[in-house]
């Protein structure tokens, strides 16, 4: 058996055949997208974590980089699980999170207009 885990996969194909797609997303990224458009603060949920910064950390996957890790992963099936080795379990993300805030300032810097954050407690 092979597994592969992942806990926050973020994007869409640019034609819209993947990703998410919700009216009322609740996921980081599309709560952003939801807010900007609407001309609203994004809310920031925790801001006294002991990180970069104080908001949260994620480590944040596109969809597309998972959709080629499966692949690859189908691919070399075979060599993986070799002998004796029954199962394997591979995480799968970059190693190093983004913080909620980051991830705000990354959005940004990717818009004409930028999007203010409000921190809730």
């Amino acid at each position: 058996m092979l597994s592969l885990r992942y806990f926050n996969p973020v994007g869409a194909d640019p034609k819209l055949r993947t990703g998410l797609q919700l009216k009322r997303p609740s996921h980081a990224l599309g709560v952003l997208i939801q807010a900007h458009g609407e001309g609203r603060p994004f809310p920031i949920t925790g801001t006294d974590y002991p990180t970069r910064d104080g908001s949260g950390i994620r480590d944040y996957v596109h969809v597309w980089d998972l959709a080629a890790a499966h692949i690859a992963a189908i691919e070399r099936f075979d060599s993986v699980l070799t002998g004796s080795k029954r199962s394997i379990a591979i995480n799968l993300g970059t190693g190093s999170g983004t913080t909620v805030r980051e991830l705000c300032a990354a959005f940004n810097n990717v818009v004409s207009t930028p999007l203010a954050t409000e921190a809730l407690r």
